[in-house]
């Protein structure tokens, strides 16, 4: 009877520890804001596009858990808010190197014409 009773409290903790957790899905998220934060000025849209998506698969499932305490609810929302901050500023910053490269070929272009105008004097 002791070990029948064992098993299903073992059995229990294992089945407990192995479900999905709101911290275990905010964790995540973390993680992913991170990656972002390292990464993601290099990133194509299609990248850009697989990541956002993962991120709001994170929130959702998180957001569908029971039993969310307001900390929790709030921490989810904050991290939303730092995902989409670090994707603007991301997405921005690689506008502007691609801006960048774009001025610096306008500028030979520019170059080159100038000479061309110069040598027919």
């Amino acid at each position: 009877m002791k070990k029948l009773l064992f098993v299903l409290l073992a059995g229990l903790f294992v089945f407990s520890s192995c479900q999905p957790s709101a911290e275990n899905y905010i964790g995540d998220m973390k993680d992913l804001i991170e990656e972002v934060m390292e990464e993601g000025g290099d990133y194509t849209a299609e990248q850009w596009e697989k990541v956002s998506q993962e991120f709001e698969k994170l929130v959702q499932k998180a957001q569908e858990l029971e039993n969310l305490t307001d900390e929790q609810k709030k921490e989810i929302l904050k991290l939303q808010a730092k995902f989409n901050g670090a994707a603007v500023k991301k997405g921005f910053d690689k506008l502007m190197k691609d801006a960048g490269k774009e001025l610096e070929k306008a500028g030979e272009a520019i170059e080159g014409f100038l000479e061309g105008l110069k040598e027919e004097e």
